[in-house]
């Protein structure tokens, strides 16, 4: 005659207990692992905007000695690109340095060759840059306008950045919490929430508050960054 089946026990405390510490565990490292990578972020946006803070004070700078213009008023026959405007920022004794023009998550980081004076054409050369900037400006103007920003998608106004690209070493990428580093006219410097514009990033509606006289009187052009071939 067979034994009779014992019954099958259910969870005990330790079994309880184990699954518990399971979970806690996961749900720890995920909320480690989401501390750290926020960290990583500010860690790195902080960094970024200290490089455009030392870029925009090179240019406040300048303009003190040339009537409050920027140094792309040298440029009164074409229209330069972000990196040779800059470069004359080396030309005139202001900058020693290029490697603030680069930024973190980057593909336009600079090698801090500068090359010899006069010229310094191995200053922010073409890859070198990661900033665009805003041209015709004076240091008097409205300070809530945009002088320097990373780079975006194209030079034309409202600038776009790519929204599928975040914290990738590509042209146009925002941060991961859909931001972007703007220099202000004011000489402060932030970074700015985007806001979706179709497929892309753009800016919010206070930088787009220009009124339609100003755009027909002074256009807005952006200095395009140079990239290698």
């Amino acid at each position: 005659m067979s034994e009779p089946e014992k019954p099958k026990k259910g969870w005990g405390a330790r079994h309880i207990f184990g699954a518990f510490l399971c979970v806690a565990l996961a749900t720890g490292f995920i909320l480690a692992y989401c501390v750290f990578r926020t960290s990583v972020e500010w860690v790195n946006q902080v960094g970024t905007t200290s490089n455009v803070v030392q870029i925009g004070t090179a240019m406040k700078i300048w303009a003190e000695d040339h009537r409050g213009f920027y140094p792309d008023s040298v440029f009164k026959e074409e229209t330069p690109s972000a990196n040779k405007v800059f470069r004359q920022l080396f030309r005139d004794g202001i900058c020693e340095n290029d490697k603030f023009f680069g930024a973190s998550q980057s593909p336009y980081m600079a090698d801090g060759e500068i090359g010899e004076e006069p010229d310094f054409t191995e200053a922010v050369k073409a890859g070198e840059n990661h900033w665009m900037m805003i041209s015709g400006l004076n240091s008097q103007e409205r300070g809530y306008r945009p002088l320097i920003f990373e780079n975006a998608l194209s030079p034309t106004w409202p600038p776009r950045w790519r929204a599928d690209m975040a914290n990738k070493p590509v042209r146009a990428r925002a941060w991961r919490n859909r931001k972007i580093i703007i220099y202000r006219n004011d000489g402060s410097a932030a970074p700015e929430p985007l806001v979706m514009d179709g497929e892309t990033l753009g800016l919010p509606e206070e930088f787009r508050k220009i009124s339609e006289d100003e755009l027909k009187n002074k256009p807005i052009t952006i200095l395009d960054i140079e990239e290698k071939k």
